[in-house]
């Protein structure tokens, strides 16, 4: 789409259905420079950020941004400095497909400056950050997990650790299965 480069302090509205990492994203720079990236609540407090030196033309940068179910985060960058230099593009006023844009379990609803620019952030890889299963059992049944016993209903959680860093969890509602009407 057309664009520019820019050193306004743009930023992404982003959505979660669940709790999802934002891995990774492509950006393209203008110059070399350094650029704070950050992922903000609604009210633009930093949640997480990362420090990166990007050089021109386009890059995979590393993000790992743990994005809580909510609504209204900010994907941005911290523009501070004045001189960040990345490119943004034009996204609504028929230039390119209007918002949102659904990516799994995010959805980029808008920008800072509404539907008409689409700020620094582009092939966005998202992956669940936990599973959420529903699971049904016959009443004085049970299911284990990871070593836990679960008989009732209720919403569990199960945390599995991996040598490699990259635990994963697990949530689950239990609930019983109804019973048929008997006659």
């Amino acid at each position: 789409a057309p664009g520019a480069f820019s050193n306004y302090n743009g930023h992404l509205v982003i959505d979660a259905s669940v709790q999802t990492l934002i891995k990774s994203a492509t950006v393209y720079s203008e110059d070399t420079n350094s650029v704070t990236f950050e992922l903000r609540d609604a009210s633009g407090n930093v949640i997480q950020s990362a420090i990166h030196t990007v050089y021109p033309g386009p890059q995979s940068l590393i993000f790992n941004f743990v994005v809580p179910a909510g609504n209204d985060f900010q994907l941005g960058v911290d523009a501070s400095s004045g001189n960040i230099g990345l490119f943004r593009s034009n996204a609504g006023n028929g230039n390119s497909i209007p918002y949102p844009f659904d990516i799994g379990t995010v959805s980029i609803t808008s920008s800072n400056a509404g539907n008409q620019y689409y700020y620094y952030y582009y092939d966005i890889e998202v992956m669940p950050y936990a599973h959420y299963e529903e699971v049904y059992i016959c009443e004085g049944d049970s299911i284990t997990i990871a070593g836990n016993i679960y008989d009732s209903p209720g919403d569990y959680t199960d945390v599995f650790f991996a040598s490699n860093s990259c635990d994963s969890v697990l949530y689950i509602s239990l609930d019983y299965h109804q019973s048929p009407p008997l006659s």
